[in-house]
């Protein structure tokens, strides 16, 4: 992987600031209130038996693969990690009234559950933004004077 020259489009600073922030909180409400996060994770994935361990491993895993996402965007302008970052944030999006009505029935709600998909949401509109879709372009034009 090379990595990109030049100057970030704002947008792709604000969609890093904004992925980690959304990925941090996430990871931090769930550690605080892991009750919770483990019905989550049972009603997700029925085949295995949730408990502790497997949960803070998962969400490990889970903020590991942010920064991944965010470093290879960010750093190295790859265009498919973009999609993968799209497709696992619609995922997640399109999982949140499972976990408000989960989160609802018990007394862990926090501020951080209503913000993590806001950050979520902006992360993604910046990433699509068409200052990033120019950027990413750019990093991926080849000069022909290469092939001469």
């Amino acid at each position: 992987m090379k990595l990109a020259k030049g100057p970030r489009p704002l947008s792709i600073k604000l969609f890093a600031c904004a992925f980690i922030a959304a990925a941090v909180t996430s990871y931090i409400q769930a550690l605080q209130f892991s009750p919770p996060m483990h019905e989550l994770l049972a009603l997700q994935m029925p085949w295995l038996e949730w408990n502790e361990d497997r949960a803070i491993v998962f969400l490990s895993a889970k903020l590991s693969i942010a920064f991944i996402s965010v470093a290879m965007i960010y750093g190295c302008a790859i265009r498919f990690a973009r999609w993968l970052v799209a497709i696992a944030s619609a995922w997640d999006l399109l999982d949140m009234p499972q976990k408000v009505m989960i989160w609802a029935q018990d007394e862990y709600v926090s501020i951080g559950y209503l913000v993590e998909p806001g950050l979520t949401l902006c992360a993604l509109v910046m990433l699509f933004m068409p200052a990033s879709n120019r950027w990413m372009a750019k990093r991926e034009a080849v000069d022909a004077s290469t092939f001469e």
